[in-house]
């Protein structure tokens, strides 16, 4: 069972599941987080030969997904919006660096899946 699948029991919650007036999730955000992974995954795979590591998926806040990495001393949150036409947002950080920004599409982020898996040397 991959993360997303782990995560689809979201899709069963209601308008309001927290009575807070979030929305429901819709599948159109999961899918989008699944390709967002698949992409990344693929991005490693043919660019840096190494494997991405397995992200917690969680709700994110308006109906949104948040996938999260934590590990070997680095973290990384990426959130997926509903509105397709919105960038998927991100933040991650170690001892050495952080990293905080935008990316437009799913292709444009192999450069962030590359900065999760990198190995660090310690100081």
């Amino acid at each position: 069972m991959t993360s997303i699948d782990a995560a689809r029991p979201i899709l069963d919650w209601p308008d309001d599941w927290d009575g807070e007036g979030s929305p429901a999730y819709r599948e159109e955000t999961l899918n989008r987080a699944q390709a967002f992974l698949i992409a990344g995954a693929r991005a490693l795979g043919d660019d840096v030969r190494r494997e991405m590591p397995t992200p917690r998926v969680s709700p994110g806040p308006d109906g949104s997904i948040d996938l999260h990495w934590r590990g070997e001393g680095r973290m990384l949150l990426v959130n997926i919006p509903v509105d397709m036409d919105e960038t998927i947002g991100f933040y991650g950080d170690d001892a050495h660096s952080k990293v905080k920004g935008e990316v437009g599409r799913d292709t444009d982020a192999a450069w962030l899946f590359a900065w999760l898996a990198e190995e660090r040397v310690a100081d």
